[in-house]
């Protein structure tokens, strides 16, 4: 579902917030609808569609989260590389 994670800075500045799209909800909740539908009007294979739909949407979940801790790393080691950098630099400068 997309989102987005600027939205002003009443959360900090290093918010960990997400903002939900709210057409992304509304079409999310409407296409569940229509599984329940479906199932309710005994729709034969209603109940395998949704639980398919259902693992479909928590693979996309678990692809979103790891390609999250895949960057949280990445500026992580990033900002841990350029501390090393400027304080090699510092020592370099002072030996001068």
């Amino acid at each position: 579902m997309a989102f987005g994670s600027a939205g002003g800075w009443a959360h900090g500045h290093k918010s960990n917030s997400q903002f939900f799209y709210y057409g992304a909800i509304q079409s999310m909740v409407e296409e569940l609808d229509q599984y329940h539908l479906r199932i309710d009007a005994g729709v034969p294979g209603a109940l395998d569609n949704l639980k398919a739909f259902q693992i479909e949407k928590r693979k996309e979940a678990e692809a979103i989260l790891e390609h999250g801790y895949r960057a949280e790393k990445w500026a992580t080691s990033s900002n841990v590389d350029k501390t090393t950098g400027n304080e090699q630099l510092i020592q370099s400068r002072r030996e001068r």
